[in-house]
């Protein structure tokens, strides 16, 4: 019998989509900012937005949480979360 299942092991960063929290500079939030110093590790974060991945990799540069609506981060996520289920995590991030 083949099953598949499925173990969420957090539930992540949770923060207000209120005006001005996409510039939230605060370190619980900016976790992402601190993903690692190689390419194989930044890859480990598939799951971020690009707007998001690309504020990541630019330590000195602006801060940026999340863009209007406030659930499209979530909203991409979710959809990674469907690509990995669908292809292999290894799969995927080749996608992505």
């Amino acid at each position: 019998e083949d099953r598949c299942q499925l173990k969420i092991l957090d539930l992540g960063v949770m923060i207000s989509a209120e005006a001005g929290m996409e510039q939230n500079c605060n370190m619980a939030v900016q976790a992402f900012r601190r993903r690692g110093d190689t390419e194989e590790k930044r890859k480990r974060y598939d799951w971020l937005p690009w707007e998001v991945r690309n504020a990541c990799d630019d330590l000195q540069g602006p801060v940026h949480n999340f863009d209007p609506p406030g659930h499209a981060f979530d909203a991409f996520s979710l959809g990674v979360l469907i690509l990995h289920l669908l292809l292999g995590k290894t799969k995927a991030r080749l996608v992505l």
